[in-house]
């Protein structure tokens, strides 16, 4: 049964598939050779066993990703031009009888009949609040409010709440921005709540409870953190069991396409750049999409048994799908069109060719890396484990995670995000091909590409509590955060160059994915603006001089008085103390309001 949300869905629509033949994937497992001529497989999870002949075998073995029986005998044949037509039919239809291909039709019934057996919390409170994270100066969250009240979306702007979290330093500014939520509120008769006001008396309540976990809510919601994350976790624990919308003063609540219309494609899907020519209007020329409310409204919380209709497999393997029988739909994320939303401009080298025509000079190139006249946004709508792009929809009454100090706003949303899919694994993310209009003042982002790629302790964190969740089989929320920081702790007390080991390797991996993305960049380019290309060669220089430095191996955050393994012990002495802080208030199951 393909379960529709109309409205929402009407972005992603019929055209999803070209063909109307059924889609097969081989199911993952283990061969083990039995004679020299036949190996025995053993389908995961499952008890049956297969023989199978080595040729069998390595056809099958072609038949991984979802694809028509047609599509995956030409592979065959591609890979053994011995193979006739007719012998390669005969042993696809063998395989599919045996059970051995799988359907898409079977793996969509199975998830949905899994999902619904297995455990989910409840996620049926109703979406009417707009939390604001404000940096910004008063004239930016002026324009974000007026902007809510022409959202275009069926229920207006009536009984909604609209919450404050002031990040910004300037005093003058929060005292102007007091107002401006105070006048908003008169004027629509919507309620206003100043959080960041509440946050400090309802601290010290809970310090007296919790006396144990002084130092751990410290970390979490004191001064120690930043003023982004400790508004994030402040959030987190005001609107347990609620839904909410989430952006930044430099929002406008406009949306607008920006990818094809389809079936939800499980795994990440990275986020694709389009310049925007402000001479040629191209921005006014986009269609107008559904408002982020009616969008979250119709999928946020939404399990995969109410999803399995929309997903579209075709190109994907069974194995991408293990734990997708839990999955919730915990975090809604969308695009940007007008101003990017990046510290960094790497997006613009992986611009299409036809617009390497807009960089007619050093100006030019500079207002592109800048960002200030683009769209960011998804190619199509995709549920996958936690991608750390910032969330402009949470399920709060899902038992998420916390924020982890730093100063840099993927990190924050990345922490949020794996600490969040740690406790509750079907906590996943749903990209939809839709672009929130955001006006920020230009940036000078090319200058942070001539620096090496900055790896924050917060980013490793976030990595390595990922890594580790397969690893965790406590059932509750509380039971898997005290796993975490026992984890935590045995790290934290290893041996120096354990830590170090672990740190060369990361730095290591991640500096080589960067260098051979922006390597891939140059070698994709057809007639690429020579601009483009200099400035290109210029940052793959700069990584690869860095990837030299073998003993380079300290991140953002660390303290400059300790040695690498002495900084990352301390730090997860920190995460597992914020692990047993969070479950502590977790179980309070307080809010402020």
């Amino acid at each position: 049964m393909r379960i529709i949300f109309p409205r929402l869905l009407k972005l992603m629509s019929a055209d999803s598939a070209n063909s109307t033949e059924a889609l097969f994937a081989a199911l993952p497992g283990q061969a083990m050779p039995v004679s020299d001529s036949e190996v025995l497989f053993m389908p995961q999870g499952r008890d049956d066993r297969h023989v199978m002949t080595m040729d069998v075998y390595a056809a099958f073995e072609q038949c991984q990703v979802f694809a028509p029986l047609s599509e995956h005998g030409s592979r065959i044949r591609e890979h053994f031009p011995a193979l006739t037509p007719v012998n390669v039919e005969r042993v696809l239809q063998n395989l599919a009888q045996r059970g051995l291909l799988q359907s898409e039709a079977q793996t969509l019934e199975l998830l949905q009949a899994e999902s619904k057996s297995a455990h989910n919390f409840a996620s049926d409170a109703p979406l009417n609040t707009l939390a604001i994270m404000s940096p910004g100066h008063p004239a930016a969250l002026e324009a974000l409010l007026a902007s809510t009240e022409s959202a275009g979306d069926s229920q207006g702007a009536r009984d909604r709440a609209f919450v404050l979290l002031d990040v910004s330093e300037n005093a003058e500014h929060r005292a102007r921005k007091t107002e401006l939520m105070a006048e908003f509120g008169r004027k629509t008769g919507q309620r206003v709540l100043l959080l960041d006001s509440k946050r400090e008396r309802w601290m010290q309540e809970r310090l007296a409870q919790l006396p144990e976990h002084a130092e751990g809510i410290e970390q979490l919601l004191g001064k120690s953190a930043s003023l982004k994350s400790r508004a994030m976790n402040s959030l987190a624990l005001a609107m347990q069991g609620e839904r909410i919308l989430l952006v930044d003063d430099a929002a406008r609540m406009r949306t607008f396409t920006s990818g094809a219309a389809g079936e939800i494609s499980p795994g990440p899907q990275g986020r694709r750049a389009r310049l925007l020519d402000p001479s040629d209007g191209a921005l006014r020329q986009q269609s107008r999409a559904q408002s982020l409310w009616e969008i979250s409204a119709a999928m946020l919380g939404k399990r995969i048994a109410q999803l399995t209709g929309s997903l579209g497999l075709s190109g994907h393997t069974l194995s991408e799908l293990q734990g997708y029988e839990k999955a919730r739909v915990a975090r809604i994320s969308l695009g940007v069109v007008g101003s990017a939303d990046t510290a960094h401009s790497l997006w613009a080298f992986g611009i299409e060719a036809n617009q390497h025509a807009l960089i007619k000079n050093k100006d030019a190139l500079s207002q592109v890396l800048a960002g200030d006249s683009v769209m960011l946004g998804y190619a199509q709508a995709s549920l996958a484990p936690p991608l750390g792009s910032a969330p402009h929809a949470i399920d709060f009454s899902l038992p998420l995670g916390f924020a982890l100090s730093s100063e840099r706003d993927l990190d924050i949303s990345r922490s949020f995000a794996s600490l969040s899919s740690f406790v509750e694994a079907g906590a996943m993310e749903l990209c939809v091909p839709v672009a929130l209009e955001r006006r920020a003042a230009p940036v000078a982002r090319e200058l942070s590409n001539r620096e090496p790629l900055a790896l924050s302790v917060a980013q490793f964190l976030a990595e390595h509590v990922a890594s580790l969740q397969t690893d965790c089989f406590a059932a509750t929320p509380g039971s898997r955060w005290r796993w975490l920081a026992v984890q935590c702790l045995d790290l934290a007390e290893a041996p120096a160059r354990d830590r170090e080991e672990l740190l060369w390797r990361y730095i290591t991996a991640k500096r080589a994915e960067l260098l051979a993305q922006l390597q891939n960049y140059h070698m994709q380019a057809s007639a690429p603006n020579e601009l483009w290309r200099h400035e290109l060669l210029n940052l793959i220089s700069v990584q690869a001089q860095t990837m030299l430095q073998a003993t380079h191996f300290v991140l953002d955050g660390f303290s400059k008085d300790q040695k690498p393994a002495d900084a990352l012990s301390s730090k997860l002495q920190q995460l597992a103390q914020q692990c047993l802080a969070w479950a502590a208030l977790s179980e309070l199951k307080a809010v402020w309001k």
